[in-house]
């Protein structure tokens, strides 16, 4: 009878060990799979990093040599002719240095000392001799711009110290990046190299495989994928994850990121300990359904150590800057992080174990065409919110039994570029402004030169009255139409606002004043709450901001209305509102209503809200905008105070 059952013990025990390896060998794959997609998630969110941290470098690089040319342009504009003139801005525009130097070469005049002057003769060469207009480089550890001066000939020198843009560039650099993600827990090493060598790297490394010895490495790049392996470092082993780092299509280098094996043999190690229990119990002639039993319970170990695994991938991405959120099949959201939530704009309570549809029911992030295609997807969401507009880039990507979303909120990096289009903007202003006052000035002083003769001589022979106030108008029109033509291009050229502490309520019942006869005709009503506010501003350059804007008003109430307005201190800011009852704004419009030349008028040119902003942030303040269709619009300036 015993012997009856030696088949099936020995059919229980095949079985047993063969469920006992399928369960190792799923829960090992499983443990790997994950630690695998942890490097692959590492990776992805250091790529992304570093590829913002090169635009960033390239665009404060261009920022500083946009500023650097206007500086230059103005300088020769103004035509300055003194030392002091020229320290003084300097000092306004944050610059080193600012050299003049005549058509040989020579510095004329400079805010340094010119017996101990050491000057970039070679590098201005080109500018001198016109076959360059201007000529932006580096020398002594500050950075250069060289305009030809347009009427004397010669050349404008400013100079700015690279130290600042170099710290930027340092914080924001992707040396700077890897530093700060190696030290995140269970990453051993992180590096970034090319065929050359090592570009950046984590302070433990020293020397590592080169790329052209390592078969793995060249794989990797040359299939232009991820790619995992054991690899030994230091004398640890060690799960190495690879990828190909692109950068505007061309190929910088490859991160290499080595994560510990330490969690991973822990699972292991216990693993193979249960798995001998099981079978030391077998062998002691233990029941086979306690086998079995036993078996069972290892098994569901292992699942708890997998869980763990995916608790820790959590906790992981917790850490990262991207929002991150695990939707299932069955469209219920598992996991979001705190920077998704708020992206999102929504608590935690409000996401977690709550359908997808219930929370985009117009499948605002796109998961849907990857569930059904199963393909990573990638699209910016533009969300209008409180009369603001924010940009949401979005990755969707199969994982398993889930979809990974990633969002990030680029709408500053968005911003900067569109900071960086308007300052080319106005500077394609200022060049049509300086024309239009070289073409306007010269038969204007022709004007004054033969009013001022006919004066000279004739007026004692006609000895006419008439004649006499005849002239006077003539002299008089023409010096207003000089002042017009200054006043535009000072208006085009911030750099030119002087603020001094002034009353800022005075001004403002000053502009009403001089607008409420117009205001009166168009049956529009002012009505004030203003207190005192004593505070830097630039008195005549504020008051074209407060004309703009209430100009701006009497073109929306067409049948009349009322124009609210207020001062008040905030918060450290002198706060100034301007509120009409008229049309309004579309919600279309909102974003691009600074923008120059934009204009929903018949006639105008569309630089009155420009120029305004402009002023504003001249004065380090900051202008905002509400506004619905039909229910009027709200202005809201915010300067410094103190």
């Amino acid at each position: 009878m015993r012997k009856a059952y030696y088949p099936i013990l020995l059919g229980g025990f095949l079985a047993i060990l063969l469920i006992s390896i399928s369960y190792y060998k799923n829960a090992e794959r499983r443990a790997l799979g994950i630690l695998e997609r942890e490097g692959e998630i590492f990776l992805e969110s250091l790529v992304r990093s570093s590829r913002n941290a090169l635009k960033a470098e390239k665009k404060l690089e261009e920022l500083l040599a946009s500023d650097l040319l206007m500086s230059a342009r103005l300088i020769d504009l103004l035509d300055i002719g003194d030392r002091r003139s020229l320290r003084e801005i300097a000092y306004i525009n944050d610059l080193k240095r600012i050299d003049i130097a005549d058509p040989s070469g020579a510095i004329k005049l400079s805010t340094a000392e010119l017996a101990k002057l050491p000057f970039p003769d070679d590098s201005i060469k080109p500018v001198l001799s016109g076959d360059r207009a201007a000529r932006a480089f580096q020398w002594k550890g500050e950075y250069v711009v060289a305009v030809r001066r347009e009427k004397a000939g010669g050349a404008v020198l400013v100079y700015k110290s690279i130290e600042s843009l170099k710290r930027l560039e340092r914080e924001i650099g992707i040396g700077e990046t890897i530093k700060s993600m190696g030290l995140m827990r269970d990453i051993v090493y992180l590096l970034l190299q090319n065929e050359d060598g090592i570009i950046a790297a984590t302070p433990n490394i020293s020397k590592m495989s080169r790329i052209e010895s390592d078969d793995f490495l060249k794989k990797a790049l040359a299939e232009k994928t991820t790619m995992h392996r054991f690899y030994e470092f230091n004398g640890l082993k060690v799960l190495e994850t690879v990828k190909p780092f692109y950068a505007g299509g061309k190929l910088v280098g490859l991160f290499r990121l080595g994560l510990s094996l330490d969690g991973y043999r822990a699972i292991l190690g216990q693993l193979r300990r249960q798995m001998a229990f099981v079978f030391v119990g077998f062998l002691l002639a233990f029941l086979l359904a306690f086998l079995l039993s036993s078996t069972l319970r290892t098994a569901r170990r292992a699942e708890l150590q997998v869980s763990e695994m995916t608790r820790r991938e959590e906790e992981i991405y917790e850490t990262f800057p991207l929002g991150i959120i695990k939707i299932d099949r069955n469209l219920k959201v598992g996991f979001a992080n705190s920077s998704a939530l708020e992206i999102i704009k929504k608590d935690k309570s409000e996401v977690i174990g709550k359908s997808y549809r219930e929370i985009f029911p117009d499948d605002e992030l796109g998961i849907m065409v990857n569930l059904k295609e199963g393909k990573r997807t990638q699209k910016r969401l533009l969300i209008t919110e409180d009369d603001d507009v924010r940009y949401i880039d979005i990755i969707v990507s199969p994982i398993g039994e889930s979809v990974l979303v990633v969002l990030e909120d680029v709408t500053e990096k968005i911003r900067l570029e569109e900071k960086i289009q308007l300052s080319r903007q106005f500077e394609a202003l200022r060049e049509l402004s300086r024309g239009i006052a070289h073409e306007i000035r010269n038969p204007l002083n022709t004007v004054l030169i033969v009013a001022q003769r006919l004066e000279r001589e004739f007026s004692g022979q006609v000895g006419d009255d008439e004649f006499s106030r005849l002239l006077e108008t003539l002299k008089a029109e023409s010096s207003r139409l000089e002042a017009g033509i200054r006043k535009l291009v000072d208006l085009l050229n911030p750099t030119k606002i002087v603020p001094r502490k002034d009353n800022f309520a005075e001004l403002v019942r000053e502009v009403i004043r001089d607008m409420e006869p117009e205001a009166k005709e168009r049956n529009i009503v002012f009505k004030e709450d203003l207190d005192d506010l004593v505070f830097p501003h630039d008195r005549e350059a504020m008051r074209q901001v407060l004309v703009n804007l209430f100009r701006n008003s009497f073109e929306a109430m067409e049948g009349g209305g009322e124009i609210r307005v207020s001062l008040k201190k905030k918060e450290g800011w002198a706060v100034i509102t301007v509120s009409d009852t008229g049309r309004g704004i579309k919600s279309s419009d909102l974003g691009k209503i600074f923008m120059p030349h934009f204009t929903t008028k018949r006639e105008g040119m569309g630089l009155g809200l420009a120029l305004v902003k402009r002023v504003v942030e001249a004065h380090g303040g900051r202008i905002k905008v509400h506004s619905k269709p039909n229910e009027g619009a709200t202005f809201i300036i915010e300067i410094p105070y103190g």
